[in-house]
């Protein structure tokens, strides 16, 4: 739905936890592609150049070309001042269908990939390191749900950034097990030393996004990952018949 030219668009901004504009990983599948939902910005196809708001569009930022991602509430009060109504939301670990084994949570895709090639799971340390673990259909809800809910006043700069994530901490070692479980294979681990400064435990709040946003998680990680292995596998299958 457009909105008149005196109304500001709002820009909703997809992005990893931290920094103000970071460089975007190339991430060639549409669904890790980071996104601008709802009405946004005309933007330069060739560069990280911000042109004009624009009304009733949705405009995709393709990481193999931008540089743009404004991912701190300090981002968000930039673009407030310059008229636009904005929302930033902060990622954990996003995982599922189509991902790409170098982005963020790729151990996901990592340990889909070497089920199916009957490989060992590479793990650092003792593989109790913690994250929290979102799956891709919960992000795009959330998407929604920040594109179309009413936002609180734009007042402290952390007013309108909300965690999504899961609020449950999970470990590598579960994350293979689950995998081996829905793969019906034996999970071989095989043990690399610790990697240096290294964050051992991650998970975040959500709470803010439950009551501003009407926003929570509804899918558990064991259906999480059982979607990302069939995709996973499914894939396998249909290069194996290309051949």
């Amino acid at each position: 739905m457009g909105q008149s030219a005196s109304t500001p668009a709002r820009l909703n901004l997809l992005a990893p936890l931290s920094g103000l504009v970071v460089p975007l990983e190339e991430v060639p599948d549409p669904v890790f592609s980071r996104k601008l939902a709802g009405d946004g910005l005309a933007i330069d196809p060739t560069s990280s150049e911000l042109l004009a708001p624009c009304a009733g569009t949705v405009s995709q930022l393709h990481p193999a070309h931008h540089a743009l991602a404004l991912t701190s509430p300090e981002g968000v009060e930039v673009l407030l001042h310059i008229g636009l109504d904005t929302v930033a939301l902060r990622y954990t670990n996003v995982y599922g269908p189509r991902q790409n084994p170098h982005g963020e949570a790729g151990v996901v895709a990592i340990f889909c990939g070497r089920l199916l090639e009957r490989l060992p799971l590479t793990v650092y340390g003792d593989g109790q390191q913690t994250r929290d673990y979102v799956y891709v259909g919960d992000v795009a809800r959330a998407a929604l749900a920040a594109a179309r809910q009413p936002l609180p006043p734009p007042g402290r700069l952390d007013a309108r950034g909300f965690n999504i994530g899961t609020g449950i901490e999970t470990s590598v070692l579960t994350i293979a097990n689950g995998l081996g479980r829905v793969a019906e294979a034996t999970v071989t681990i095989e043990r690399a030393p610790a990697r240096p400064g290294e964050q051992l435990r991650s998970a975040v709040r959500i709470d803010k996004a439950a009551a501003s946003l009407g926003w929570r998680p509804a899918v558990a990680l064991d259906d999480g990952l059982a979607k990302t292995f069939g995709w996973f596998a499914g894939r396998t299958r249909r290069e194996g018949a290309a051949v």
